[in-house]
């Protein structure tokens, strides 16, 4: 991670707990998440995990919930909310 307001420096932002590779990152809230993919590189199995990145600490949570179904590589598309009906 890295801010582009600088550009002599680019800043290495806190790792992941664990190597993923074909995950996708998806906009959450104020921050963003890391979801799927496959721990340890391109040979390892699918995962079902989302990490939220936590500015505060700055650092990951592993959420309790999970993809409802294994998945790397998945297409992100940004939805503007006034696409959706009032809840």
């Amino acid at each position: 991670m890295f801010s582009c307001t600088d550009s002599k420096s680019a800043p290495v932002g806190p790792r992941l707990p664990h190597t993923i590779a074909t995950s996708t990152v998806v906009p959450y809230g104020d921050t963003f998440a890391v979801v799927g993919g496959k721990f340890g590189g391109l040979g390892s199995q699918l995962q079902d995990t989302v990490y939220i990145y936590n500015p505060k600490r700055p650092g990951w949570d592993l959420l309790k919930n999970r993809l409802g179904k294994k998945r790397d590589a998945a297409l992100n598309v940004a939805v503007p909310k006034e696409f959706f009906p009032p809840c």
